[in-house]
C-alpha cells in the first residue's frame, strides 16, 4: 500500500477549498522557492501552470478513477529519486498516476538543502487527477493536518475546506484507499465537513481495517475505535 507518513493522531481541522476551473492557473501564487539549489525539475514544475491550478483545487473535485492504461511502467519511489527526470516524463507524458505519487514522495524526502519549495502537494495533485486515490488521501491529509504558508489552501474558509475534505476522503475511501477510508471515519468522528456521527465514523474506521487490516491506517482507526468505546 503506498503512502506516505499521516499524522493523523494529532487531528487539526484545518479547512480546504473548493475546486477552481482552469483560469485558476492566473491566479495561482507564484512558487516562492526558500534558498537552495533550483534544479531543472524545479523550474519545469515552478513554470507549469496547469499544475499550478491543480494545486489549487480540492482533491475530492478533481479525482477520475483511471480509464486508459497510462503509457509506460510505474516507477516507485527509489527510481524516482535515482532519476527524477525520468520520473517527471512519465507522470506528465505518459499520464501516470503512480509515476506522479512516486515523484511527490521524492520531493517529500529530498534535503532541504537541496530545494525546500513543496512540490509534493502539487505532484499529489496531479496523481490525484490521474486516478491515485492513495494521492487524493495524502493531498487533503495536507490541507488537514500540515498546511504550509505557501498552500493556497490557507485563504480559504474552514467551512470551505472542510467541505472538500469530507467530499475528498469520501472518494478516496470508496475508491479503496485504507487510510481514506480512517480519515473519513475521523471526519464522522469530529463533525468535520458532516454532522457528528459515532456510527458512521466507526462503519469508516472498520472498513479500514477491512481493506488493510496489518496498515498504519487500520493501526490508528483500532485507537480510534477505542477511544469511542466501541468494539473493533
Amino acid at each position: 500500500m503506498r503512502m506516505r507518513a499521516i499524522f493523523a493522531a494529532v487531528f487539526i481541522v484545518a479547512a480546504m477549498i473548493p475546486a477552481l476551473g482552469p483560469a485558476a492557473a492566473d491566479e495561482a501564487k507564484a512558487p516562492v522557492i526558500r534558498g537552495g539549489e533550483v534544479s531543472s525539475l524545479d523550474r519545469k514544475l515552478k513554470d507549469d501552470r496547469a499544475l499550478q491550478a491543480l494545486w489549487q483545487s480540492c482533491p475530492g473535485d478533481i479525482y477520475r478513477p483511471n480509464v486508459t492504461k497510462p503509457a509506460g511502467a510505474a516507477m516507485d519511489l527509489a527510481q524516482c529519486q535515482a532519476d527524477p527526470e525520468a520520473c517527471h516524463a512519465a507522470c506528465f507524458k505518459g499520464r501516470n498516476g503512480a509515476a506522479c505519487f512516486s515523484l511527490a514522495r521524492s520531493f517529500e524526502e529530498r534535503p532541504e538543502k537541496d530545494g525546500s519549495f513543496p512540490y509534493q502537494e502539487p505532484l499529489f495533485a496531479r496523481a490525484c487527477a490521474l486516478g491515485d486515490a492513495a494521492a487524493c488521501t495524502n493531498r487533503a491529509a495536507a490541507i488537514r493536518n500540515s498546511l504550509l504558508d505557501e498552500d493556497p489552501f490557507t485563504t480559504k474558509r474552514k467551512g470551505v475546506r472542510n467541505a472538500c475534505l469530507f467530499r475528498s476522503f469520501q472518494k478516496s475511501c470508496l475508491a479503496g484507499d485504507a487510510w481514506g477510508c480512517t480519515m473519513f471515519g475521523q471526519s464522522y468522528q469530529e463533525g468535520e465537513g458532516v454532522v457528528a456521527n459515532p456510527a458512521r465514523a466507526a462503519e469508516f474506521y472498520r472498513k479500514s481495517c477491512k481493506l488493510s487490516p496489518n496498515f498504519a491506517a487500520c493501526d490508528y482507526a483500532k485507537s480510534q475505535l477505542k477511544e469511542m468505546g466501541l468494539s473493533q
